[in-house]
């Protein structure tokens, strides 16, 4: 069962003459599905330079090149260039059988030369499993900490890496992401390297890496398997090759955690932990693994957390957490709730099999927090080893004590009423409203 459809951000598409998608549509021709899209873009003083895709922090951007004389005609009231067209196609493997894309346009003024980039909306669909869920455990089931930055993702990672049967990498700041990494190769080995002029080979690019795609595999006969006669043939390969992908990711990944487990005295570890962001990773490790994968999906409030990046910005001078793409204060709030939106999205998408955890219960009531945690893992909650992880947890080391931005975590809460301006206090509650009440948050 395939669907997908455009929801307008109708606020955002009145700034335009118009926009339109001719088609869209969830195709599995070459064996994996692609959502295939073109239409056209027209807007008053503004160039219109390209369409981005956005799936949480991956992107894929579409150029507006194609000449539709038909739009000019049909709006002989304005000054719409002869070029507003666009078609393309967005990779859907691994988004998960619910999936959502936020749709942008980047534009440029011919007044000032400033290029702006508008959300118009999202495109919202469902689609079948890609791989194949696994039959057999793995020898170390996988649990990712989906949240953003300075939301409690470190004292978190602290704490569960003290169980007996947790492993974790545990180089600071825990984020190697030897899953993620795998999990991507298959993703990328599933969908790429059978086209070799395939666009597909610049999608989903990772924002802050510029991370590209493996180049096509130059052994295969791509000429008989785009013969479209053999459609049946074709998703035959296709699934098999997604399946040999999955299941040496999976191979890698045991072998890895393992080898981490063991040297940390944890032979019998049963989960191995990773920090994630909120990108396609954690559908996509869930699609690998099926029943075997474990989430906790962390939040925190919003504002207290921009309150958190601020501070540590100006602590180490840098700009980071968005910081980087900021054009002011306020756009920087405008990121921040993007990325908060992102993670309340990927929760509500896969809440029938995550545990939510806020950053506020984590610290008030670390003792209850982490025993829930504990029985969701399915291990030992027992008193003494809680006792133990949070001891272990709260040990200030030289790193913990530069990665702090507040005296105590607990002071930590609702610092944005007084960090924040007014002005902005205000309008991050405003602006972030509706996610802050689904996530449990006061506005005030």
């Amino acid at each position: 069962m395939t669907s997908c459809r455009f929801i307008a951000n109708e606020r955002a598409i009145s700034e335009f003459v118009g926009i339109s998608f001719d088609t869209l549509l969830i195709d599995e021709a070459r064996g994996f599905p692609n959502l295939v899209f073109s239409g056209w873009v027209a807007a008053q003083h503004k160039v219109v330079l390209s369409i981005v895709f956005r799936v949480e922090l991956s992107i894929n951007v579409s150029k507006v090149e194609f000449e539709r004389p038909d739009v000019v005609s049909a709006f002989p009231d304005y000054n719409i260039p002869l070029i507003s067209g666009f078609n393309g196609a967005v990779s859907l493997v691994g988004l998960g059988t619910k999936f959502r894309i936020s749709v942008g346009v980047v534009t440029r003024s011919v007044i000032d030369e400033k290029e702006d980039r508008v959300n118009i909306g999202y495109i919202h669909g469902e689609q079948d499993r890609f791989f194949t869920e696994l039959k057999t455990a793995p020898q170390i089931r996988p649990v990712l900490v989906t949240a953003n930055g300075r939301s409690g993702t470190t004292y978190m990672m602290r704490l569960i890496s003290a169980h007996p049967q947790i492993a974790v990498e545990t180089s600071y700041p825990m984020e190697t992401r030897l899953a993620a990494h795998y999990a991507k190769v298959a993703k990328i080995n599933s969908e790429q390297n059978l086209y070799r002029d395939s666009k597909l080979n610049e999608q989903f690019k990772d924002i802050d890496r510029g991370q590209t795609a493996l180049y096509p595999n130059p052994y295969f006969n791509y000429e008989y398997l785009q013969n479209k006669k053999d459609n049946l043939i074709n998703r035959n390969i296709v699934s098999r090759l997604a399946d040999a992908n999955a299941f040496c990711a999976v191979s890698s990944i045991d072998t890895i955690y393992t080898e981490i487990a063991a040297k940390q005295f944890k032979g019998g570890a049963r989960y191995f932990v990773e920090k994630s962001r909120p990108s396609f990773i954690p559908d996509l490790v869930q699609e690998i693994y099926g029943d075997f994968c474990k989430e906790i999906v962390l939040v925190r409030d919003p504002r207290d957390a921009h309150a958190s990046a601020l501070a540590f910005n100006e602590r180490r001078k840098t700009k980071d957490f968005g910081a980087n793409n900021a054009k002011d204060a306020h756009d920087f709030i405008d990121i921040r709730k993007e990325l908060f939106s992102n993670v309340i999205d990927g929760w509500r998408r896969r809440k029938e099999t995550s545990f939510f955890v806020r950053y506020e219960n984590l610290i008030e009531d670390t003792f209850g927090t982490l025993s829930g945690i504990l029985r969701y893992l399915d291990v030992d909650n027992s008193p003494a080893v809680m006792a133990m992880m949070i001891e272990t947890a709260n040990a200030e080391t030289s790193e913990i004590k530069n990665h702090k931005t507040s005296e105590s975590s607990k002071d930590s809460i609702g610092r944005w009423r007084r960090d924040l301006e007014p002005s902005l206090a205000r309008y991050a509650s405003e602006l972030m409203e509706a996610d802050l009440l689904e996530a449990g948050y006061p506005l005030d």
